[in-house]
């Protein structure tokens, strides 16, 4: 579904109106990318979790932590750490992705508060790879978030991401919480009643990978029975 309608017409209000519909259905999901706080109070009014990505609130993630549950998680994880390293302007060679899957695997078979991309860098020998990905740890800019031993996202029946913050991070920093995030959303799509609403879409239509994801989602995500909403100011952001 596409929503259209210039700043104040009340798209927002819609989208809350139709969230708020959407939560009868027994086992129903939400998940929101808002932009300004648009579902805040319905999200406070209903109970759900609301999350001010890079807004400086204490959420953290470990990327890595899933690593063990199988080949599938294990791939995402080592395409995700080399996306890391060329945000940093490194090529990833065939031997620097060698070595990231032997660390991927040596990484697996540590305990779970144990799978941090710090200890990802620990184990990996390539010092190109220690190098980029220093950033993204607690030494660097990005490690607040994305270095976590343990994840504080929990998944629940209502979900916002207010993301005004995140996208003001640049590139860099932007794009690896996205994927994350959108990884985190599709592994928790089980064939419940689900919907995926993102406000304010054209600010995310102009990032390219959110871009590719949304054209992605509208093309698959049907067939696990998760309904797509964008809400959007004109026809020409579209």
């Amino acid at each position: 579904t596409l929503i259209f309608g210039p700043t104040g017409s009340g798209k927002s209000t819609l989208l809350a109106e139709i969230v708020w519909n959407f939560r009868r259905y027994r086992s129903s999901r939400v998940f929101v990318f808002d932009k300004g706080n648009s579902m805040y109070p319905l999200c406070l009014g209903m109970g759900g979790d609301h999350y001010d990505v890079g807004g400086g609130e204490s959420l953290s993630f470990a990327p890595l932590q899933r690593i063990h549950e199988g080949m599938g998680e294990m791939s995402w994880c080592e395409e995700w750490i080399a996306n890391l390293i060329q945000l940093q302007g490194e090529t990833v060679t065939v031997d620097m992705r060698q070595a990231i899957h032997q660390a991927a695997l040596l990484l697996a078979e540590q305990p779970e508060d144990m799978r941090s991309l710090t200890h990802f860098t620990h184990i990996v020998p390539n010092m190109t790879i220690r190098n980029a990905l220093a950033h993204y740890t607690t030494g660097g800019a990005m490690g607040s978030l994305l270095d976590a031993e343990t994840d504080n996202l929990g998944l629940s029946q209502f979900m916002v991401f207010e993301i005004e913050e995140l996208m003001n991070l640049g590139q860099q920093n932007l794009i690896p919480v996205l994927l994350y995030l959108f990884h985190r959303i599709e592994k928790a799509l089980d064939g419940k009643p689900t919907l995926l609403v993102l406000d304010e879409a054209w600010v995310m239509l102009g990032n390219a990978v959110f871009r590719d994801k949304i054209r992605e989602w509208l093309k698959v995500l049907r067939k696990a029975n998760c309904a797509v909403i964008l809400a959007t100011q004109s026809l020409s952001d579209a």
